[in-house]
């Protein structure tokens, strides 16, 4: 996924704080008896959940299919290229595929470290001499190659400036601008999803081999993999079969009201190792194939299998998380699916500018489900789809029965106001802050900017789930309401201190985990480095004709910002909107300060403000 984050985090916070109906419809009945190598059930259950969970939502179209390592199960497409057009999607459809890429790139990186070109445990400075980025973490290790493809780099997600469109950042130009910036965390401590960091490995890639990473793609990988009319590069302007990316406009999205979605003009990224696939279902299934196939009795040529299982094996198991949390590989997600007995199910998303795609397969049952959507929309809905068409492909290939991994109930528990005191604070993540709040005997989260709360029903061991006081005095589990099978919120705590918030949310049979770090920021004092950004207080226009116009119209509902002192905190708030949302920040320095929860560096000049390359003059 290769865009400003804020799609997962405005998905799952915005269903969890403002519970929308959804539609629902009776599914087909499942078999009394299961027969191995029998399709035909989960051949009409994943064709009725995309048509009723997909389509039946904000969906122009999509195309979905189901393999084995030596056949294809299902392959069937949906839709429309474009809303509003009768243009159907069809096998040779193009669409972004996001960040799948990532597994893409991560398998170059290893092709070359088989044969002895890379070592992913050498600084990735010794092979790009002139990668340079600042730190505040004294005798912290250098950034290795594997904590790249592992996202333990401690970079930021994403460089904002020259992120996408024409006036892209040039590989020189976004070195030279990372030498400006800060890490967010000490190298392989925290996981942290980095769009950036996979962009530098296809310098890397470049560095090695002497080509373009594009091309060195299409000899050493789509070529072998026979994915003949995947691309990295802009799709030509004569392409005929090509979906349109369908995006809400930001505006809607912060004020709640109508977000339906609208063809958004192709933008191709900088970052091209982190999100620019360009592929169908017909290559997307045959690299499926490879995932899933044997590599070392096969002759796939790509990787061994020794080299694809470390690849597969989760790193730096004991690192904590910032933004999303999930179990990473070398490029490949590990145990957002799961069910009871089955452990190993493997794959990535991708999301890119008005597209959703989801890659997964599960080794022990031997297939895998592709799914690619040309809405941002997909996302959740997505989701549920793959997780659950995915158990019931491998109870068909298997003829077993494969119970799925219910969420853990929710039995309420008596309320323990003492040992919610402990609970009680804010919490933040990308500076987006949640407060959690003790009023009587009961907890409550609130997002204040947006004026909503919900109170916090306990379950015990520090989890709760949150529950939606209808008329202010009947507790009602929005879980169902807002389209999840389950919903819930937990504290976690580290040597005796209560660290983080995590929101984890089930649509159909996968968990999606958001982490809110505890921030425990003291007030503007009017000291210090407080003091010094105190002078910077004032309105804010992003620049004009800056080389990032394109992005902020896709992204940002607004190009004014105010920064301000909220309740005792520097605060970055949007101007002139129905509903006006901001970002907080922590003091750290008379020219810098951090995002709340992440720790991206907003740097402060005489003339105006730069968060990640992204920058604004003051009015």
């Amino acid at each position: 996924m290769h865009r400003p984050r804020s799609r997962p985090l405005t998905s799952i916070l915005l269903a969890l704080l403002a519970a929308a109906q959804c539609g629902c419809a009776t599914e087909p009945p499942a078999p009394a008896v299961i027969t191995a190598g029998d399709y035909a059930y989960a051949n009409t259950l994943l064709d009725w959940l995309v048509e009723h969970t997909l389509l039946n939502g904000r969906v122009p179209g999509c195309a979905v299919a189901v393999a084995t390592a030596d056949k294809i199960v299902f392959q069937k497409t949906y839709g429309v290229r474009e809303a509003g057009t009768n243009q159907p999607v069809t096998a040779a459809t193009l669409f972004r595929a996001g960040s799948i890429t990532k597994t893409l790139t991560a398998l170059a990186v290893m092709h070359l470290a088989e044969q002895g070109r890379i070592d992913i445990d050498r600084p990735f400075a010794d092979y790009v001499p002139d990668f340079r980025i600042k730190s505040d973490f004294k005798n912290a290790p250098p950034i290795t190659v594997r904590m790249l493809l592992s996202h333990r780099s401690g970079l930021f997600s994403d460089y904002l400036g020259g992120i996408m469109g024409e006036k892209r950042l040039t590989q020189k130009e976004l070195l030279d601008a990372l030498g400006n910036q800060y890490l967010c965390f000490p190298p392989g401590r925290v996981f942290q999803y980095s769009n950036t960091g996979y962009g530098l490995l296809g310098i890397l890639i470049e560095r090695v081999t002497g080509v373009s990473y594009a091309e060195y793609m299409e000899r050493e990988i789509f070529t072998p993999l026979g994915m003949t009319h995947s691309l990295l590069t802009e799709p030509p302007a004569d392409a005929a079969d090509l979906a349109a990316g369908h995006m809400p406009d930001p505006k809607t999205v912060v004020d709640g009201s109508d977000s339906q979605e609208s063809p958004v003009p192709f933008l191709q990224i900088r970052d091209l190792p982190a999100g620019a696939l360009l592929t169908d279902i017909t290559d997307l299934t045959r690299y499926l194939q490879f995932l899933l196939a044997d590599k070392q009795h096969g002759k796939s040529g790509i990787v061994s299998q020794r080299t694809f299982s470390e690849m597969q094996r989760v790193q730096f198991p004991e690192s904590d998380s910032a933004f999303l949390a999930t179990d990473y590989g070398l490029g490949l997600m590990r145990h957002v699916i799961r069910y009871q007995g089955v452990n190993d199910v493997v794959g990535h998303s991708g999301n890119v500018n008005g597209f959703y795609a989801l890659l997964a397969w599960s080794p022990s049952l031997g297939i895998g489900i592709v799914l690619l959507t040309n809405s941002a929309a997909g996302y959740l809905p997505g989701y549920t789809v793959v997780s659950r068409a995915l158990r019931a492909y491998g109870e068909a290939r298997t003829g077993s029965r494969i119970p799925p991994t219910l969420p853990v109930p929710a039995t309420p528990v008596t309320p323990d106001p003492a040992a919610y005191a402990e609970l009680s604070g804010r919490y933040a993540v990308l500076g987006l802050t949640l407060e959690v709040r003790l009023r009587g005997d009961s907890l409550y989260v609130v997002q204040p900017e947006l004026n909503r709360e919900l109170m916090l029903s306990p379950c015990g061991n520090d989890r709760f789930t949150p529950v939606f006081m209808a008329l202010g005095l009947f507790p009602v589990d929005i879980a169902s309401f807002a389209g999840f099978d389950a919903l819930t919120v937990s504290f976690q705590r580290r040597e005796g201190q209560v660290r983080s918030l995590t929101v984890e949310a089930v649509p159909g049979e996968a968990v999606i985990r958001l982490v809110f770090v505890r921030e425990n920021a003291a007030a503007m004092t009017g000291n210090g480095p407080e003091e010094a950004l105190q002078t910077h207080l004032g309105r804010y226009r992003i620049v004009a004709g800056s080389r990032d116009r394109e992005a902020i119209g896709l992204y940002f509902p607004t190009e004014e910002f105010e920064l301000k002192v909220t309740d005792g905190r520097l605060f970055l708030g949007t101007v002139g909107l129905a509903t006006n949302i901001g970002i907080y920040l922590v003091p750290v320095a008379a020219d810098r300060a951090l995002l709340a929860g992440t720790h991206e560096s907003v740097l402060f000049t005489d003339r105006g403000i730069e968060l990640l390359g992204l920058k604004a003059e003051r009015r």
